[in-house]
């Protein structure tokens, strides 16, 4: 099997200059008609100090971006219509993703429709799904019923059972039990129950949750009835450790595994450099040392997922 992968350079934002004709254009606030948004976001963390920095990027044309204000600039930037500086914070957060933040940004770029940044949280989220910072985390609970569901329906989920989808949507039920037990029959046929051993099946038909609401339990059943028993399973359930081999004269990498005698050829980008060395992490991101000679070497990522 061949793939190409997809490797992105590491660096990080701070400052950037920003175009003539978008500084000399900006009108007061007063000027533009309120703007809402879904969730609320609106108004939380504009401060004087956040259209301070607004305004000392207007004059000067340099704009500095970090993860604590990116965004609130943002913010400011949708509501002024500073496009130039609303692309740069999208651009930021987007290769800002990581476990730590792909709930958080996840929720923001859902509020204000910014595709590259949604698109990047969702791959994260899936791909760490199982991990503390993403399905076992206070954010994670705090999402909307519908960002829970577009989560869970995804093939891409990286488990190794369907129960610890189950898991995760009683954690954001039991969050907020009185309010959310009501959309639960709408989140139930998300889950691919037909995914689960009878063992596992029997355990939570004896939840609480499902025992004491005839409806649920109900639900449930329907569900196991009516999937097929070709439902598609989730990425993390087919997956496989693997050796990663490379060569500084091939254009390639090998990931084998000779249990089973399978192995993916892997080519590189046509523009990375030429690899000196790389390295996989428990989080099976391959860090990729590459240049032309080791008086400039760069730093690239990719997944092996």
């Amino acid at each position: 099997m061949r793939s190409q992968c997809e490797v992105q350079p590491l660096h990080h934002h701070h400052g950037y200059r920003g175009p003539r004709n978008e500084r000399e254009n900006v009108l007061p606030p007063r000027f533009y008609q309120e703007r809402s948004y879904r969730h609320g976001f609106l108004g939380a963390g504009l401060d004087a100090a956040m259209f301070g920095e607004i305004l000392r990027y207007i004059y000067s044309g340099t704009l500095h971006v970090s993860l604590d204000r990116v965004q609130h600039l943002y913010q400011a930037a949708d509501l002024l219509h500073l496009d130039y500086v609303r692309d740069t914070c999208s651009s930021y957060m987007a290769v800002n993703v990581e476990r730590s933040t792909c709930v958080e940004l996840y929720k923001f770029a859902d509020a204000f429709a910014v595709d590259i940044v949604l698109d990047r949280c969702l791959q994260c989220i899936c791909r760490h799904f199982a991990k503390p910072k993403v399905s076992i985390s206070e954010e994670f609970c705090s999402l909307s019923v519908d960002q829970l569901t577009e989560i869970i329906s995804q093939d891409e989920l990286e488990v190794k059972e369907e129960t610890r989808v189950w898991e995760a949507v009683v954690r954001w039920v039991q969050h907020s039990r009185e309010d959310r037990l009501q959309h639960l029959p709408s989140v139930l046929p998300h889950i691919r129950f037909t995914l689960l051993t009878s063992d596992a099946m029997a355990a939570i038909l004896e939840h609480p949750l499902v025992r004491e609401d005839p409806g649920i339990s109900k639900v449930i059943r329907n569900e196991v009835q009516t999937e097929t028993s070709t439902q598609k399973t989730r990425v993390g359930m087919d997956t496989q450790e693997m050796a990663l081999l490379f060569g500084s004269s091939k254009r390639e990498m090998l990931c084998m595994n000779p249990r089973v005698r399978r192995y993916i050829s892997c080519g590189y980008p046509a523009d990375l450099p030429p690899v000196v060395t790389m390295t996989v992490t428990s989080d099976n991101d391959i860090y990729i040392l590459a240049g032309h000679s080791h008086a400039e070497l760069s730093l690239f990522v990719t997944s092996t997922s």
